[in-house]
């Protein structure tokens, strides 16, 4: 093996940002990552208007050295101030997104499937419950489908701007 092969070898294919409300989920992610060479866990955000700041490397996140930019995306649908369609929605308008994003909750049941595809998630599933779960869902990442047959519910999606001022 070439240095350039072993050094790509020994990268992570994807570098990670956690969106999550729930500082105990966030834990339990890491944890389970932390056993996988596959996944480098590169930050967490704890509601839209966080991780839209990391993504714009706005404020304390512009130095891309301690804050670089994440080739997937895990985000939770449902989270104060600012959550998952309406992060997706103003993905949609920046210049760059990140290679893959997660769109997921511990229920789909309110969550408009065909809206968050349509806004760019490229896999839309109930979060993992175990390393097996992880594991299968990172091996999916290379083919973006839904786990369910899109809904069609009906969701304004408000920017994040819009929301606070109520």
């Amino acid at each position: 093996m070439n240095p350039e092969e072993l050094e790509r070898a020994q990268t992570p294919r994807w570098r990670t940002l956690i969106v999550d409300d729930s500082p105990e989920e966030c834990r339990l992610l890491e944890a389970c990552f932390g056993i996988m060479p596959q996944v480098e866990v590169l930050g967490f955000a704890h509601d839209g208007h966080e991780a839209l700041a990391y993504l714009r490397g706005d404020g304390r996140f512009g130095d891309r050295k301690r804050f670089p930019y994440p080739n997937l995306l895990l985000l939770d649908f449902r989270m104060p101030r600012c959550d998952g369609i309406e992060v997706l929605a103003a993905l949609k308008k920046m210049r760059g997104r990140p290679e893959r994003i997660v769109f997921w909750s511990n229920s789909l049941v309110d969550l408009d499937q065909e809206l968050a595809s349509r806004l760019g998630a490229n896999l839309i599933c109930k979060k993992p419950t175990g390393i097996s779960q992880l594991n299968n869902l990172l091996a999916r990442l290379d083919t973006p489908v839904t786990e369910h047959p899109p809904t069609k519910k009906a969701y304004a999606v408000p920017s994040c701007a819009q929301r606070d001022a109520f």
